[in-house]
């Protein structure tokens, strides 16, 4: 993606330009792979989101619809759908082999700077400078949950690996994860002294790694429960918890 208005597509191996994608009217902010490999979709301060042919650079659909830049655009896992977010406070979902709009996720009050759909394809969960992000149906626009708590404008918003949370990064200089089907707040991700730009988890779900202002990324570990706190706790601190503590934390005595 380039302040050229072009998407160029490079082999990883050697650095040779394999197509340039021309098309895009202004500055191009982003550019994704399809799930295969086959296709990319660019988003741009045009106001539209294009999927191309990823080995010859030629344009197969136009997205049109947004009324100002679209910030990101990401395909669903199964290459079938396009999520593209916008200034205009709304995300939308479209058809990636006609370009046609099937939902419109409205609800944001203010810039949304992301939006990615879950793991299978029926949730999407947005991110916006209106301090929230939204968890949608997919297939109808619905909107699900409110996320609700941070102190600032969120800057990211992805699901975990298995779809079950969300963990959303903000501009509070905070990182959260959350409940995905009740919209609770599950961890607060505290310690960095500027804004958070980006979280994600691992691919095994058991830690979350995030990127700051602050110039530095730092990785958590998360837990599911507290006897996997306490578990771990005690391979990392050079002392065992007494019979009284155990009980304090509601754990077996062994």
């Amino acid at each position: 993606a380039s302040e050229d208005s072009t998407v160029r597509i490079w082999d990883a191996g050697t650095g040779a330009e394999i197509s340039v994608l021309v098309g895009h009217e202004e500055l191009v902010l982003s550019a994704v792979f399809s799930p295969d490999g086959s296709r990319v979709v660019t988003a741009s301060e045009d106001d539209t989101a294009r999927v191309w042919e990823a080995g010859t650079g030629t344009q197969i659909a136009v997205f049109k619809g947004h009324k100002q830049d679209v910030l990101s655009a990401v395909f669903s896992p199964d290459g079938l759908r396009v999520v593209t977010a916008s200034r205009d406070n709304t995300a939308r979902i479209w058809d990636a082999g006609t370009g046609v709009a099937t939902a419109l996720l409205k609800g944001h009050r203010e810039v949304v700077e992301s939006a990615v759909f879950n793991p299978d394809g029926s949730r999407v969960v947005t991110a916006s400078q209106d301090n929230t992000a939204r968890i949608w149906e997919a297939g109808t626009g619905t909107e699900i949950a409110v996320l609700r708590s941070h102190e600032g404008p969120l800057l990211s918003a992805v699901f975990s690996p298995d779809g079950s949370r969300v963990v959303t990064a903000s501009w509070d200089k905070t990182a959260r994860i959350w409940n995905a089907g009740t919209g609770t707040v599950i961890a607060v991700l505290k310690g960095h002294t500027g804004a958070v730009l980006s979280a994600t988890f691992n691919p095994d779900g058991l830690s979350v790694v995030t990127s700051s202002r602050d110039a530095t990324a730092r990785l958590w570990r998360i837990f599911s429960n507290t006897q996997d706190l306490v578990a771990f706790a005690s391979e990392i601190v050079p002392r065992f918890l007494t019979l009284e503590q155990r009980r304090r934390f509601y754990l077996s005595a062994e």
